[in-house]
């Protein structure tokens, strides 16, 4: 009874990992500019494209703090659709993120 417990866990796991999407590790193009350091972001059928909050940061970009937070181990993202005026994509060919940030998304000078 004990490898079935192992074999219906270990069946799940996929599931769950899935649920969270895929971990991918990027180049990161923002409004024309490729940023030094590469981007994680988590993208899948389920949770759409995830960027992680602590790059969106570091690109000097501010989310409205009304911004849903998806928190998946020890980092903290947002869905490029809860926030209004970013758009995304991946481009694979290049391994690349590419991202359109309009002007309210940058902090005020």
């Amino acid at each position: 009874m004990r490898w079935f417990a192992s074999l219906v866990l270990t069946l799940a796991l996929p599931c769950a990992a899935e649920e969270m999407g895929t971990e991918l590790l990027l180049e990161a193009e923002i409004n024309g500019k490729v940023h030094s350091r590469p981007a994680i972001v988590r993208d899948g059928a389920a949770t759409g494209l995830l960027l992680r909050h602590s790059d969106l940061q570091g690109w000097g970009l501010s989310p409205p703090s009304t911004t849903p937070i998806v928190t998946i181990g020890s980092d903290t993202y947002v869905n490029v659709a809860d926030v209004p005026g970013l758009r995304a994509r991946v481009d694979f060919a290049q391994q690349r993120l590419i991202v359109a940030a309009s002007p309210s998304l940058w902090p005020a000078i």
